[in-house]
């Protein structure tokens, strides 16, 4: 295993850009890779991750603003990843990395279904809290499970991801817009009662 620490400043300045193909390939002789982030990091240039297959863990800053092109391309192990309020997700971002289970992201991000290309096994997708509206896809996800919607949340595109063989679970609170799009939904859709706590109430 391995973890790569990426230093919040270099001789001084701050580290704000991942450079394109910055870490290409790295860690493949390794079973297992960790990245942390500098915390005032606002770019992460096309391919800066591509083929990294050991890549399991990576955190985004809140300071991030852009995950480029083919960035985490072919990131095979990557399980989740926590897109941050405002950020901007380009074409094929996590291209082909097939072992990505769970996306959570926050307010305002733009993300492409293409974004997700190759990768039709998000199990989970996770609303922030305070989010009010959701205008982003997954593309086709064949496995995903459930849906995490906070009570903030006031509008969510008719159809997040596409090609579906089960029915999801919308976690939410009775009353809140998560209900209303199950309900509405309800050939592709369960309302399960949840308090975003981590609690089920039903």
């Amino acid at each position: 295993a391995r973890d790569v620490v990426i230093p919040d400043y270099i001789e001084g300045y701050p580290v704000t850009v991942i450079a394109e193909n910055a870490f290409a390939g790295y860690g493949r002789t390794v079973t297992a890779m960790t990245v942390k982030l500098p915390s005032k990091l606002k770019r992460i240039e096309k391919g800066a991750f591509n083929g990294c297959a050991s890549l399991r863990e990576i955190y985004f800053p809140e300071s991030l603003e852009y995950i480029g092109y083919d960035s985490f391309r072919d990131c095979k192990l990557l399980g989740q990843v926590v897109i941050p309020d405002g950020a901007t997700v380009d074409t094929y971002a996590f291209r082909n990395s097939t072992g990505l289970g769970t996306v959570t992201i926050g307010s305002d991000v733009t993300m492409p279904s293409s974004a997700y290309s190759g990768n039709y096994r998000i199990r989970e997708l996770i609303i922030k809290e305070g989010v009010k509206s959701v205008s982003v896809a997954l593309g086709t996800q064949y496995l995903m499970e459930s849906i995490y919607i906070p009570a903030s949340v006031e509008s969510l595109p008719n159809s997040i991801f596409s090609g579906n063989k089960k029915t999801v679970k919308v976690y939410g609170i009775p009353g809140s817009y998560a209900e209303t799009y199950a309900m509405s939904n309800s050939s592709k859709y369960t309302f399960v009662e949840y308090d975003m706590t981590g609690t089920t109430t039903s």
